[in-house]
């Protein structure tokens, strides 16, 4: 075999050793597309709604909530609703709030709410607002307030903490909250937290037991 056919022969076994590459790394691209739409067409919807300073809503973000997003955030479709058993009251063009649990619940719905604002992406927020749930019970009990909670949560979780306190202290965190309002309203639970969880192909149904086990069970293989 002369020299040439044997680089004509070099080349050739190169082409096509390279086009099968091609070919698997297509295969793979769209085996990940077709995986990554399949997660987001079945995605599980939850609903939550809640109160910030509830003891029952403080232990189901940190028990149940933050451990879910944290291991299956890529499946989940959240929504968060703080409100829970409070009032909105309207006078002379602006809202006030009555809360269960007294105004600094209120103001941390309010926090809750532009958090979620703020951010466009649940997941991330649950994790944010679990956090602030985490210390809401230290909250005045250990000299903490709101503001040193906030400040630690968003900025161990890579938060904008200006544009969250920019909404805190609007209109805009009092328009939120009386919309969180109007959905509770809507929904009126009997109880919270309360909290709903749906697949692509079946009715909301409520949670009443651990968040965890619901979600594998909602979950298409």
């Amino acid at each position: 075999m002369s020299h040439i056919n044997t680089v004509l022969l070099f080349i050739a076994l190169f082409e096509r050793i390279t086009l099968a590459s091609m070919a698997t790394l297509n295969e793979r691209d769209e085996i990940t597309r077709n995986k990554t739409k399949n997660i987001q067409s079945n995605k599980i919807k939850i609903d939550i709604y809640y109160e910030t300073l509830c003891p029952g809503s403080i232990n189901f973000f940190e028990m149940e909530l933050q451990p879910v997003v944290e291991k299956l955030s890529a499946y989940l479709d959240l929504k968060l609703i703080p409100y829970g058993f409070a009032k909105t009251l309207f006078f002379a063009g602006r809202y006030s709030f009555l809360c269960q649990h007294g105004p600094l619940e209120c103001f941390g719905n309010k926090i809750h709410s532009c958090v979620i604002n703020v951010l466009r992406n649940n997941t991330k927020a649950a994790l944010v607002n679990s956090c602030l749930m985490k210390y809401a019970r230290t909250i005045g009990a250990r000299r903490l307030s709101y503001k040193m909670v906030m400040n630690w949560c968003t900025y161990n979780l890579n938060v904008n903490t200006k544009a969250v306190w920019r909404c805190v202290h609007s209109v805009k965190g009092d328009y939120l909250l009386s919309g969180n309002g109007n959905a509770t309203y809507a929904k009126r639970p009997p109880y919270v937290p309360y909290v709903e969880i749906s697949n692509a192909a079946g009715r909301p149904l409520e949670v009443t037991g651990h968040l965890m086990l619901a979600v594998c069970r909602h979950a298409r293989p």
